[in-house]
Formats: C-alpha cells, sequence, structure tokens
C-alpha cells in the first residue's frame, strides 16, 4: 500500500485482533505452549504476507518492470510459506491447524473490521482504501 499510516493503523489493529484470539486460544485449548507458537506462527505468516502484498502495490505504480516481477515473485513465496505451514502444521494436529489459521486471518479480519467501521460511519480515521 502506499499510504503508511493506513498501514500502521492496520498493524495496531491487527495485532489487538491477534492479542485477544491468544488470549481466547490460552484460555480455552489444551497444549497452550503449541498453540501459543503456532498461532505467532501464523501471525508471522500474515505479517509477510501483508507486507509482500503492500510491496507489489508500491512496485506496480513506479512503470518498471523488474521492481514488479521482484515482488509478485515475495507475494508467491509468502503463499507457498502458508501453505507448507498449513499442511505441517495439520500433519500435527487439527486444533494447531485451526489456531495457525487464525493467526493467518488476523490481518485480513482487521482489514473487513476496519472497511466496515469506514463504511457504517462508525469510525472517520482519514484513511481510505
Amino acid at each position: 500500500m502506499v499510504n503508511k499510516k493506513l498501514e500502521q493503523f492496520l498493524f495496531k489493529l491487527s495485532f489487538f485482533l491477534f492479542a485477544v484470539f491468544v488470549l481466547v486460544v490460552m484460555l480455552f485449548l489444551d497444549h497452550k505452549a503449541r498453540n501459543l507458537g503456532v498461532a505467532v506462527l501464523g501471525y508471522a505468516i500474515s505479517l509477510f504476507m501483508f507486507e509482500a502484498t503492500a510491496m507489489l502495490f508500491r512496485s506496480a505504480g513506479t512503470g518498471k518492470k523488474a521492481p514488479v516481477i521482484i515482488s509478485s515473485g515475495v507475494l508467491v513465496s509468502a503463499f507457498i510459506v502458508m501453505l507448507v505451514a498449513l499442511y505441517l502444521v495439520l500433519r500435527v494436529s487439527m486444533e494447531s491447524f485451526w489456531v495457525l489459521f487464525g493467526g493467518i486471518v488476523a490481518i485480513p479480519a482487521s482489514v473487513m473490521v476496519y472497511s466496515v467501521l469506514e463504511a457504517t460511519g462508525i469510525t472517520h480515521t482519514g484513511f481510505y482504501l
């Protein structure tokens, strides 16, 4: 994304949602250490995917071909890392798979929450997607 303030705001909102998610995981699920590690891994993958997408959007407006190709490769590698992590965690346990999935969707969930709040007029941050 081009708007750095929006990126920082979405990061803060996603970290808040992730903290609530981790609190729920720690309170209600067994294997707390494993699930905490898996949730942090999922959030790290989500951050990697978000930054790769932002890098692609930033490079798309330059008019040069090489940065777009490199950033597209980074985004594809982020999706490959996500798929490998999902597969490996699924081999360990189904519970950990859902925890990893919850960590991965922290940033997309924060984007949806932000969009709904802005569209309904509940908040007026001045950032626009």
